[in-house]
């Protein structure tokens, strides 16, 4: 698009240089003079508005996104970096500029000093006899525009072109709106049946967990996450590792013949998320090594099932395959039905997320990444 816009703007603007070109043509400029003064207009302006647009960027685009993300996702910082591919997009763009400059000045410098002060005279488009027969046919206003448009193949082309890209652009937003709210109402309406989510700072041992659940008498499961890699032939990849110590707050499904694949998970089994399956190339019933990021040796598990869930993507397990592979469980988040005070968790750090609060957030994050789509 950006190439796109260049295109129409050089064009215009040396429409309008017609006369200028044509005086300096005729008082005994030569060709390379008159077309080295344009390509170094080119340059400049070229590299200003690309220089600006990297200097405004980070400072309008950017703060919206990080924004987005960061109620979405926590990491140890956020911060504005420039790559390489910032200076090759700048480069880019300075060699278009140039070579779309040359060719339109050149197209005007194989006329004349007259021709090119008069200005451009539309040429006439040469038909087919059959053509030219269907052609008279037609009622004087379609054979008003068709002529404009076949004297004027270009400007047809780009207004075309322009056309579909703005029509592309469109369907994509509109797209990308309605997949990502798929995803979020999918997500936490099919998949999430808890109402609470709890963040402790530490890790929760077993006898604490005891004393949380007998002092709250509510339904409540723990869950524990870790980085891990995994291999599948010579293809390594690092993920999510999720075990979960229940089955009801979470809703993993794969399809009709798996309601709900945590409840039905043995020791060696593991549920695994569709994009993931896809990149690895794995399919049910195949063997995953899976290695903890603490851990030396891979433990093998057999893919049970391949979960439709969108995000977060990596692996999910019940506590049992813990226990197999003579692992502590030490889960640091808690997942509960209910929404009320707990004075149990004054005790502890924890930081309390409600279902609705959660869900609101991934809906305003896509308001804000519409903006920018906008933008």
């Amino acid at each position: 698009m950006a190439i796109v816009t260049i295109r129409f703007s050089v064009f215009r603007f040396i429409n309008k240089q017609r006369e200028v070109i044509g005086t300096l043509y005729a008082i005994g400029f030569s060709k390379i003079e008159i077309i080295n003064h344009y390509i170094f207009f080119a340059v400049i302006t070229s590299l200003l508005g690309g220089i600006l647009g990297i200097l405004i960027g980070p400072l309008l685009i950017t703060p919206i996104l990080l924004g987005t993300l960061q109620t979405q996702f926590s990491l140890p910082y956020w911060n504005v970096t420039f790559t390489y591919r910032i200076l090759f997009g700048l480069v880019l763009m300075a060699i278009s500029s140039i070579f779309l400059m040359r060719f339109s000045v050149v197209n005007i410098l194989k006329q004349n000093p007259a021709d090119i002060i008069n200005g451009e005279t539309p040429q006439s488009s040469s038909s087919h006899f059959f053509i030219n027969k269907l052609f008279n046919k037609l009622n004087f206003s379609v054979k008003w525009v068709l002529r404009d448009i076949l004297r004027h193949k270009e400007r047809s082309f780009m207004g075309v072109f322009g056309t579909a890209g703005c029509f592309i652009l469109l369907m994509s937003g509109f797209g990308l709106r309605d997949s990502i709210n798929y995803t979020i109402d999918s997500t936490f309406i099919d998949n999430f049946n808890y109402n609470q989510k709890l963040y402790f700072d530490k890790a929760i041992h077993k006898g604490e967990r005891l004393e949380i659940k007998t002092s709250v008498n509510l339904p409540i499961e723990w869950v524990q996450q870790n980085s891990v890699v995994i291999k599948q032939k010579d293809q390594k990849i690092d993920t999510l590792f999720t075990v979960f110590s229940g089955k009801d707050l979470l809703n993993l499904k794969a399809n009709e013949k798996h309601s709900n694949i945590l409840s039905s998970l043995k020791v060696n089994e593991i549920v695994i998320t569709k994009k993931l399956a896809n990149k690895m190339k794995l399919k049910e019933e195949d063997e995953i090594k899976v290695k903890f990021s603490n851990k030396i040796k891979y433990n093998t598990f057999k893919v049970k099932a391949i979960s439709s869930l969108s995000f977060p993507q990596g692996i999910y397990c019940s506590e049992k395959i813990l226990q197999n592979i003579e692992e502590p469980f030490m889960p640091s988040i808690a997942l509960l039905r209910s929404t009320e005070n707990l004075p149990i968790l004054d005790k502890f750090s924890v930081e309390k997320v409600t279902w609705e609060k959660q869900y609101k957030q991934s809906k305003n994050a896509l308001k804000s990444i519409m903006v920018v789509v906008i933008l």
